[in-house]
């Protein structure tokens, strides 16, 4: 009797990925919804646009970090599916899948920044 649940370790790695990183984002990404971080050249969304006023570098920050935890939660979402996916999933999805979120959200953020 073939069961329809059977972990792979291959899924397991994938999971732990995708939740790992997603904690890891979202944990970086709160100082910046909550406005705790001031402008610098080290943590945040640093283009020219951040730097003009300090309303401008905590607006763009609070809509980048907002937008990071969006992709925290699908990529949480993602990663608790992938243990109940049959097939054996590669590793490299996980990758891909964290550069794909990464691009759109960052993304987005230039584009709400060129509104300001």
């Amino acid at each position: 009797m073939r069961h329809l649940f059977a972990l792979s370790p291959n899924n397991a790695l994938l999971a732990a990925l995708l939740l790992g990183f997603a904690v890891l984002f979202a944990l970086f990404s709160l100082p910046l919804l909550f406005e705790k971080i001031p402008p610098n050249w080290l943590y945040g969304i640093r283009i020219s646009r951040t730097f003009e006023s300090e309303e401008h570098w905590y607006r763009i920050n609070k809509y980048f970090a907002r937008r990071m935890l969006h992709g925290c939660i699908f990529l949480c979402a993602l990663g608790v599916a992938s243990l109940f996916v049959v097939q054996p999933l590669n590793e490299w999805l996980a990758v891909g899948l964290l550069i794909v979120c990464s691009f759109l959200v960052v993304m987005d953020t230039l584009r709400y920044a060129r509104r300001l």
